[in-house]
């Protein structure tokens, strides 16, 4: 659910994409909460990528969203 995909959409629609995008923010959250923090406090915006504060436990570590 991209942020310009946001802009341009209004309605019922708009709020499906923002309940999504929450419900990952979330997930994110829940996964990695000190990646996620720093990426707040790194001045996240909506068009910017957490990928490389997120890591999740299980892959050791390791940042699993960022592409090999």
């Amino acid at each position: 659910m991209s942020y310009l995909q946001l802009r341009q959409t209004d309605g019922t629609a708009a709020a499906t994409i923002i309940t999504a995008r929450q419900s990952y923010l979330d997930e994110l959250e829940r996964r990695d909460r000190n990646g996620f923090l720093r990426w707040l406090d790194r001045g996240a915006t909506a068009t910017s990528d957490p990928r490389e504060f997120i890591h999740d436990s299980r892959t050791s570590g390791k940042n699993r969203y960022r592409a090999a």
